[in-house]
């Protein structure tokens, strides 16, 4: 019988061509197990710092899929130029004998300018690494002989910038003792569906920044410079790539002169452009790979946002400066949260500093400079308005600007410790306010939110914040009498605080001339009283009561419905100076007067002061038992509401109440607090003084 011997089409492995077969048939050569493919990861970087705790976590969960006999695919995502593949790459390195058939390595391109490698292109580099010579020329059975030459595989795949699922999903061994570990610039919207953990990897902390420069720079880097390291390192923002390019600028540029580097960088503008190496932006590249795959909208999102000066936003802050409802503008800032353009965390965003600087300059490209005044005057809006809803919880004293704040709802109501906490917890953006009003020409802002201020630094003790919003708001409320008269006097209300005296005397005395001049009852009466406080602090309580029945005197030419108010202050305070002069039997009715008023107005943090002055009241006519019922409430209250120097004196008079009662151990506990503060305040007002003079 005729037969023809010919072989047609491709084959994947050895090839038996013969005409006919008799007896048994052996074959020599390769054995069953595919020859180990060779090691295709790039090098390592020369000197790895700190990701101890990453590695750990890596070897961790080999440890733990194998055990549950599950491939792994793990995802580390994270800033651009933050050290992803860095990390990657030194782990496979070393835990590349934890995997039989080795280390296959695959560059996805999903941050290049050309775009993303297309799968078959990725599959056929990880075949080769294989050792399959002649790769199929379709996707499908590409995916097919790699599924196929990974079923029973023992592999660590590495893909790097990985920009869709499709890559991830095609390169992902079939078997279960394999695993992905891939990079990427960005959280891909499969990773929960296609069962990928992920991690963000954080820049470098600032002690292992340093260390990493100094080591880099080596010899050229002197003792005297080394200090300037702190600097540099906040700088880069602890960002490996910028800090790798700052150790470079310093070795080759600066011959390790840290501080004249650190002068050019302390130039925000001119910071990006300084991370450079053989004229290439590298820091500015990597952001740049991010920033050109946003959509329009997005994009003029990241630029208006990266002009706010504040260290974080919420959304309702980044609604009002982008002109948007905040459901609308959640989904852009989750965009940017995606890309790693923007940090996420609690409903709070911010920016990396590098990136703010870029996203600066791009908006400096592309915006008008009306459309960036315009947008910082939102922001700055936006927290003037914030700020005044919860100074109406805090005080119903008169302000410059009554007008307004019938305008804007109040909020907490009946709960001053919440609005504190509100205050707190935006207190540097409230700062940022002022001064980028002040600097952008929204005068009547920056004023307006001094205006409201005063309740929230006096009870925290933001002397630093106070001084300083304060000397801006002054500038800005320029020819504007009332408020020039309010912020006078507040400002010598800081300086009081602070025990500078004479500087606190200064302002009111600009206040009370100016309240004069203009015939102000209000700002005439209010500057009075605090210079008979200034009286009561040098002891001389004469004076003290004669300022306080001119005040008195005064309020009497105020408006019906202000004057209830300001009648239970004088009421306080010339009660507490009456127990000061040893008067305390006829200080108690006025006080408790003042009590009654306070209590039905909802004022607790007064409640808590006239508290104090009964107590003292109560001290000084030898009755502890009676002073310990009024301090220790009013202790509870001013521990969360009061200023440093109000909780110092309640914890030294009822260390001194005790010590009459016996309670030694009360006493002594009061007392130890007492001196704490003490030195808290002592800590908090040299600092304020070294800074302002």
């Amino acid at each position: 019988m005729d037969s023809e011997n010919s072989f047609q089409g491709e084959a994947h492995g050895p090839v038996v061509q013969a005409g006919a077969i008799h007896g048994g048939l052996h074959i020599h050569g390769a054995g069953a197990e595919p020859a180990r493919p060779a090691n295709g990861l790039p090098g390592r970087t020369g000197l790895f710092l700190n990701r101890g705790p990453e590695l750990d976590a890596f070897d961790g969960m080999v440890a733990a899929y194998r055990a549950e006999r599950r491939s792994l695919a793990f995802a580390i995502t994270g800033y651009g130029g933050v050290g992803k593949t860095a990390l990657v790459v030194h782990w496979a390195h070393e835990a590349s004998s934890k995997f039989r058939d080795g280390v296959v390595y695959a560059e996805l391109g999903g941050s290049a300018e050309t775009g993303p490698v297309p799968v078959g292109v990725v599959l056929a580099s990880l075949l080769r690494q294989l050792g399959v010579a002649d790769v199929p020329k379709s996707d499908e059975e590409k995916l097919a002989l790699y599924r196929a030459r990974t079923a029973d595989s023992e592999l660590l795949v590495v893909l790097d910038d990985a920009a869709t699922m499709a890559q991830i999903t095609a390169a992902r061994p079939s078997s279960p003792r394999s695993m992905v570990l891939v990079t990427c610039r960005r959280e891909l919207d499969g990773f929960a569906f296609h069962e990928v953990e992920f991690t963000k990897l954080d820049p470098l902390a600032g002690d292992v920044a340093s260390e990493l420069v100094s080591r880099l720079v080596g010899d050229e880097l002197s003792p005297g410079d080394r200090r300037e390291l702190t600097s540099l390192v906040t700088m880069c923002g602890g960002l490996p790539l910028a800090l790798r390019v700052a150790a470079a600028q310093l070795r080759e540029n600066y011959r390790g002169a840290a501080a004249a580097f650190v002068a050019r960088l302390g130039a925000d503008r001119d910071r990006l452009a300084s991370f450079e190496v053989d004229e290439e932006r590298l820091v500015d590249a990597v952001f740049d790979a991010g920033y050109r795959h946003l959509d329009e909208e997005t994009a003029r999102a990241y630029r208006l946002l990266a002009l706010w000066e504040g260290p974080s936003f919420d959304g309702a802050a980044a609604a009002a400066m982008l002109e948007r409802d905040e459901e609308a503008v959640r989904a852009l800032l989750r965009r940017l949260v995606r890309v790693n353009l923007l940090g996420a965390d609690g409903g709070r965003y911010e920016f990396h500093s590098l990136i703010r600087l870029h996203g600066r300059d791009r908006a400096e490209q592309k915006e008008t400079v009306d459309d960036r005044r315009a947008a910082l005057g939102r922001m700055a809006r936006h927290f003037r308005d914030y700020w005044i809803a919860r100074d109406k919880a805090l005080s119903t004293r008169p302000r410059a600007c009554d007008e307004l704040y019938a305008e804007i709802a109040v909020v907490h109501q009946g709960d001053h410790a919440a609005a504190l906490a509100d205050l707190e917890r935006e207190r540097e953006n409230l700062l940022a306010a002022v001064l980028v009003a002040k600097r952008w020409g929204f005068h009547d802002y920056a004023w307006q939110m001094c205006s409201a201020s005063f309740p929230f630094y006096s009870q925290r003790g933001h002397y630093e914040d106070w001084i300083t919003t304060h000397q801006v708001g002054l500038e800005a409320a320029a020819g504007q009498d009332r408020a020039l008269i309010q912020l006078h006097n507040q400002l010598g209300a800081a300086h009081f605080e602070l025990d500078e005296n004479a500087k606190a005397l200064a302002q009111y005395q600009l206040s009370l001339d100016l309240a004069i001049k203009v015939g102000d009852p209000m700002g005439q009466q209010t500057n009075w009283e605090w210079i008979g406080f200034l009286y009561e602090r040098d002891k001389q309580y004469e004076k003290a009561l004669q300022c306080f029945e001119k005040s008195r005197e005064l309020i009497a030419r105020w408006s019906a419905d202000k004057q209830p108010r300001a009648l239970a202050l004088y009421d306080m305070n010339s009660g507490r100076v009456l127990v000061d002069a040893g008067r305390g039997a006829e200080a108690l009715p006025r006080l408790h007067e003042a009590k009654r008023f306070f209590t039905a107005d909802g004022d607790v943090v007064n409640v808590a002061k006239t508290e104090y002055s009964i107590g003292e009241a109560h001290r000084v006519l030898g009755q502890p038992a009676a002073a310990v019922e009024a301090l220790e409430p009013a202790l509870a209250v001013l521990t969360v509401q009061g200023s440093l120097a109000w909780r110092e004196s309640l914890h030294e008079s009822l260390a001194d109440v005790y010590r009459q009662l016996g309670r030694d151990e009360d006493a002594n506990r009061h007392w130890a607090e007492k001196q704490r503060l003490n030195r808290e305040l002592t800590t908090r007002r040299e600092a304020v003084r070294r800074l302002h003079g």
